[in-house]
């Protein structure tokens, strides 16, 4: 825009947020003056109705009138300039070491439960991290007299999460550890596990963990193992069922009845074992899988599978390999919590409260405890009759999974996807086997 001031011309630009006014103020005709109240009045004109910038309005008249020069582009005029926001921010209170390895949880094709260091366990209600909350800015205000108001950019809040092992302050700026493990990120969720550290041979008998294991010695024995997160063993495991909530990474077993919720990684040998797998069965490269069963429900890959003297062995996908067993473990922990919860009742109703006189006795204790027991029991109850129908009901889903052998099929392999199945008689290449499509079912049927 440009307007005049006697025989003087000021040329007005307005910011695209029309929260500024820039100019450039010409001279007038020899023997005028240029006046700040001219320049004002040429800004009034054009609508501005606050904001003047009346040292600068000074400083440039002066200065025309000086140089008899135009003078700009200078900001004449100004109003309330949005102020964008801050972005939240982490403060992570615990080691670098411990950051550096909660973000290396994998490195090619497995994970690395054996690399875990336990020196950089957390204790329990350790800090983890502080959260500096956003900050949502100020709005702006236009100069005009087309008064508007200017949004700012607020700042994005943060995306940090508790997960497993991790509780917060009331306000969710605070994390700590809920219990003693290792540290976890995954994605923009914080975690700690829980984790035991085997170090001497496993003897006989049924060993059952409430979190994750890493078993750095030998269990040749037979027995049981039982963790509720992730179980990975560096040693030798022979005539032993295993059984994990989570992964199950494997050195070397032979023998062996591998039950598993998530995937099953094999490093070194898997001889004549029978795995079930809710996830995929993973062979590192020469991994030696042969005899026995492999069930995974999202797939199977390795390098080969079998051997060259003809040791049977079967690899099948697609239907929830877990389904059969997980029912049989239901079925007995509902025994067990029907047996607990008749045998409460039968105490309940032999242990009455009593009310005397000065508050509570050890009596009332007793059955307020046994109360608070029954309650627990039932909600497992609860629980484990919906897990069942869920069972129940996705036994028989398929999934889009396949057998994948990047190297090998020895002679005496059978390989399930499905309807597909597959007899190997000789040693066959690199091999994929996948469900038939539905159409090709068809076909079959009617031929």
């Amino acid at each position: 825009m440009a307007g005049t001031y006697g025989d003087g011309k000021v040329d007005l630009t307005f910011s695209a947020d029309r929260t500024q006014v820039v100019g450039v103020v010409h001279p007038p005709r020899p023997g005028r003056l240029c006046t700040p109240e001219d320049i004002v009045e040429r800004l009034r004109g054009f609508g501005v109705i606050y904001g003047f910038r009346d040292d600068e309005i000074a400083r440039v008249a002066l200065q025309v009138d000086k140089t008899n020069l135009p003078v700009g582009p200078v900001i004449l005029a100004q109003g309330q300039l949005p102020r964008d926001g801050t972005d939240a921010q982490t403060i992570w209170l615990v080691s670098e070491a411990q950051l550096a390895a909660a973000r290396r949880t994998r490195q090619g094709w497995a994970p690395l439960y054996l690399e875990l260091d336990e020196n950089l366990i957390l204790s329990a209600d350790a800090p983890i991290a502080d959260i500096i909350p956003s900050q949502t800015g100020t709005p702006g205000k236009t100069v005009d007299k087309d008064f508007q108001i200017v949004h700012q950019v607020e700042g994005r809040p943060s995306t940090l999460t508790a997960g497993d092992g991790v509780y917060t302050s009331a306000d969710g700026l605070h994390f700590y550890a809920s219990k003693g493990g290792l540290l976890q990120l995954i994605g923009d969720s914080v975690h700690v596990h829980a984790i035991s550290w085997i170090n001497t041979v496993l003897e006989q008998g049924a060993h059952h963990y409430p979190g994750n294991v890493v078993l750095r010695s030998d269990m040749r024995r037979g027995g049981s193992i039982r963790a509720h997160g992730f179980l990975a063993a560096s040693g030798d495991l022979g005539g032993v069922t295993v059984r994990a909530n989570g992964d199950v990474l494997i050195t070397r077993a032979a023998r062996c009845r591998i039950v598993a919720e998530g995937n099953v990684f094999i490093t070194g040998s898997l001889l004549h074992c029978h795995v079930h797998a809710r996830g995929k069965l993973i062979g590192g490269p020469d991994a030696v899988i042969k005899g026995g069963s492999c069930s995974a429900t999202a797939g199977i890959e390795a390098d080969s599978l079998g051997s060259s003297d003809g040791t049977p062995s079967t690899a099948v996908v697609i239907v929830d390999a877990l389904c059969e067993y997980r029912h049989t473990e239901i079925e007995a922990e509902l025994q067990e919590c029907r047996i607990q919860l008749e045998s409460l009742s039968s105490s309940l109703r032999y242990i009455k409260p009593t009310r005397q006189a000065g508050g509570a006795t050890a009596r009332n204790e007793v059955v307020l405890k046994l109360y608070e027991q029954r309650k627990r029991l039932e909600e497992r109850l609860t629980e484990l009759r919906s897990e069942k129908r869920h069972l129940l009901v996705g036994a028989n889903t398929c999934q889009s999974a396949k057998i994948v052998l990047r190297k090998a099929a020895y002679p005496g392999v059978t390989l399930k996807a499905g309807s597909t199945r597959i007899v190997v008689s000789e040693t066959t290449g690199p091999m994929e086997v996948a469900d038939a499509p539905v159409a090709n079912r068809r076909g079959s049927a009617a031929a």
